[in-house]
């Protein structure tokens, strides 16, 4: 795998197959590792400006009612590029365990039932350590 160059223009770096490189600032109060899932979407042709925006404001509601979310982000793609997802979650954990728990919540199957699952075209997610 290839990381970025720096800006004074200097080759890339190469990360090894170990996985991801650690970062500072990655690291839970109990000096672990964290843990990231990132989930993309598109939206069918039919899904309204409302229904879009419904679905952010879902999403943005449960980092007050899961705690295991660390960092949460949702957002749209800023429309730069052609062929992105239209729609993007990114959401740290301090372990899977935590990710689990936010996978399987209760409140969180509900907005992807009610608001997400009646608009998606298609998804694609992972999740890392880091």
């Amino acid at each position: 795998m290839v990381g970025r160059g720096d800006r004074e223009g200097r080759a890339p770096r190469l990360i090894g197959d170990a996985g991801c490189e650690k970062v500072a600032g990655n690291v839970t109060a109990q000096g672990e590792t964290m843990f990231r899932h990132v989930v993309m979407f598109t939206w069918t042709e039919a899904a309204t400006e409302d229904q879009k925006t419904e679905v952010a404001t879902r999403l943005r509601e449960l980092p007050a009612v899961i705690g295991e979310l660390r960092d949460y982000v949702v957002g749209a793609d800023a429309g730069i590029n052609e062929g992105n997802y239209d729609f993007a979650v990114v959401a740290d954990f301090d372990s899977p365990e935590d990710y689990l728990v936010y996978r399987d919540h209760p409140t969180h199957r509900a907005v992807i039932a009610e608001f997400i699952a009646p608009i998606v075209a298609s998804r694609a997610a992972v999740q890392y350590a880091f």
